[in-house]
């Protein structure tokens, strides 16, 4: 049993690490941004064609690397809080990392989310309730995966 519920964290951690990256490239390319490139386009459209395209993929990189990054500081979030060290501005730094790495976490998967399980189309608030608990849902599986890791099986 514990052997199953650790693959199916594995999958929400999974879940959680390719919604981060789908929500960091969405953020990267935004609405206003498509809407400015597609007019830049229309007035010299082969030069700026290729360098959108760059830009396209190293935006889908930076996305690919930070989400790998922010996976990598949450799967060890408990190991950073429980180091022994005695160097109060290490654990102070440490702190802040994780802090920020959920909160980083909680807002790429929840645009990760929105894009990809409701297709940008969140009109109600049932809509939104639910958007919300998957988002807290997911993230919270990589941080019970990462004390499970920490504390055993």
């Amino acid at each position: 049993m514990k052997l199953l519920i650790l693959f199916l964290l594995g999958i929400g951690a999974f879940w959680d690490g390719a919604t981060s990256a789908m929500g960091l490239y969405n953020i990267m390319t935004s609405e206003k941004e498509v809407k400015i490139t597609a007019i830049s386009n229309m007035v010299k459209s082969e030069e700026n064609a290729a360098k959108t395209k760059q830009r396209s993929y190293m935006k889908l990189a930076i996305s690919i690397v930070g989400s790998c990054i922010l996976f990598g500081v949450l799967l060890s979030t408990f190991s950073l809080l429980g180091s022994t060290t005695s160097n109060a501005l290490y654990k102070g730094v440490m702190v802040f990392m994780v802090i920020l790495a959920i909160g980083f976490d909680l807002l790429t998967s929840y645009y990760g989310n929105k894009e990809y399980m409701f297709n940008n189309n969140v009109d109600s608030l049932v809509q939104h309730i639910l958007l919300i608990m998957i988002t807290v849902l997911v993230t919270g599986s990589t941080l019970y995966y990462s004390w499970k890791m920490k504390h055993g099986r």
